[in-house]
């Protein structure tokens, strides 16, 4: 019997530097390090209950979002000449959000020339930006193949390899809770990685509904949240010492 599945994503931001396509890695990287943008990712190959006797009843996953442009402005000397595109419309996730309010979409706007800031008349704007159509902390290309990938990579095993969940959405839907921290990257994140998990089928629409949940970042606890007495009070505590 399935018990109830949890995919929750959790807000742990890292910045990368560029855009290039990296490929996905299956194999642990070399020494006790890895490449800081892309981390090692489960072999579904290479998979083995960790209890191969027993039932397994449920899963959790906690997730970050994948690969973002900064959230800050970036020094003159730290600049990089990749260009930062986020538009285009191919890589729309075909997985969309329920609700009025919550749609996934790209800015294309150029943010030194024709977006709200414009450069002519703010010298530090134009030395700050980065090229590109993406906005601050932005979900990029590079971070929808990173979670698209990881999404089949789960479907390998908890699907063909585990028969754990159903093979079609439209099953595997009633069996899911979906959780994300009340952040465009990470909603998108989500979308992402249910993309691969449960690929499109011919015939099928290229939108397809996901019911998640979504808490007030004031209220929210999957990132660090001063709302917490307790974890207020440790912050206090650290903040003497």
């Amino acid at each position: 019997m399935n018990l109830l599945s949890a995919l929750a994503l959790q807000l742990i931001g890292f910045t990368s530097v560029t855009l290039a396509q990296y490929p996905i890695k299956d194999e642990p990287a070399k020494g006790s390090t890895y490449d800081y943008c892309q981390a090692n990712v489960i072999n579904p190959e290479k998979y083995t209950p960790l209890f191969p006797e027993g039932e397994l009843l449920s899963v959790q996953l906690f997730h970050r979002h994948g690969d973002r442009t900064p959230t800050v402005f970036i020094p003159p000397k730290f600049q990089v000449k990749d260009t930062w595109n986020c538009a285009a419309e191919v890589r729309a996730p075909t997985f969309k959000p329920l609700g009025e309010n919550r749609t996934l979409h790209n800015l294309y706007i150029n943010q030194c020339e024709e977006g709200a800031i414009h450069c002519s008349y703010n010298p530090v704007a134009k030395r700050s930006l980065w090229k590109g159509n993406c906005y601050d902390g932005q979900l990029t290309p590079k971070g929808i193949d990173q979670l698209t990938e990881t999404g089949k990579k789960f479907r390998e095993i908890y699907v063909n390899k585990l028969k754990f969940l159903p093979e079609n959405w439209s099953d595997a839907n009633k069996q899911l809770y979906v959780r994300s921290t009340n952040v465009q990257r990470t909603e998108q994140s989500v979308a992402s990685i249910l993309n691969g998990w449960f690929p499109l089928k011919d015939g099928e629409r290229n939108a397809r509904p996901i019911h998640y949940e979504v808490i007030p970042t004031q209220f929210d606890m999957l990132s660090p949240n001063s709302q917490c007495t307790k974890l207020k009070n440790l912050n206090a505590e650290f903040k003497k010492s």
